[in-house]
């Protein structure tokens, strides 16, 4: 006896049919989705608290214009920093409250290495031991150089909780008058590398004094 399938039962059927259906184009959908979802504009993605630069540095907005190109928004300043062909940076600020614009110079490798308190800092140069900061202050409608130092990369400045600038400034071996704790220091040796000093300096931002404290490392130096 042949089966025959009853009005009831091919509605069934139809409605199961129409549902695969549906399923399935929404299953090339979300594949669709995912394959072009790196193609979005890399200009979209936005941060809200970034944290860049040194230690101790002011949280900011992050936003992406383009592969070489991106911003560090602030409370009431902007930087915008470009990336060049020798790895070096090219930095912009902008006075939100003013709109004035100003071009950080950049004869030498310059980096960007964060804002705090109206001020900021830039990394000068590529040497892997001894680098030098460049330290601007920021107004209205100005932009200034305050201070300029050598420091060790051996320990990283950082801004301290009272505003200071805390780092270690290269010094002889002559200046030092507390030996400091130098476990590493045969092995830097046979590795041809020298041994350099660093003492602790501290730049007050707000008064441009620098103090100079008995605090003494030793860093390894090509």
């Amino acid at each position: 006896m042949a089966f025959q399938l009853t009005k009831q039962t091919r509605v069934y059927f139809f409605v199961i049919l129409t549902a695969m259906a549906v399923s399935s184009c929404k299953n090339k959908a979300t594949e669709t989705q995912s394959e072009t979802a790196g193609d979005v504009p890399i200009m979209l993605e936005e941060k809200t608290d970034s944290l860049v630069g040194f230690e101790g540095c002011s949280r900011a907005g992050f936003k992406m214009l383009s592969p070489q190109v991106h911003e560090f928004k602030y409370q009431y300043y902007t930087f915008r920093i470009t990336n060049k062909e020798d790895g070096a940076e090219s930095i912009e600020v902008r006075i939100d409250s003013t709109g004035r614009r100003f071009k950080v110079p950049d004869v030498e490798p310059t980096f960007f290495r964060g804002a705090v308190r109206g001020h900021f800092f830039v990394d000068v140069g590529t040497a892997p031991g001894v680098r030098e900061m460049i330290v601007y202050s920021l107004t209205r409608e100005t932009l200034s150089q305050v201070y300029r130092t050598q420091y060790l990369l051996e320990e990283p400045p950082f801004v301290h909780e009272n505003g200071n600038l805390w780092f270690y400034v290269p010094v002889p071996e002559s200046e030092v008058t507390k030996e400091p704790n130098c476990p590493d220091k045969a092995a830097w040796l046979k590795k041809d590398l020298t041994v350099g000093y660093g003492q602790r300096y501290l730049y007050n931002m707000v008064e441009r004094g620098l103090t100079r404290k008995s605090e003494f490392i030793c860093a390894p130096l090509q």
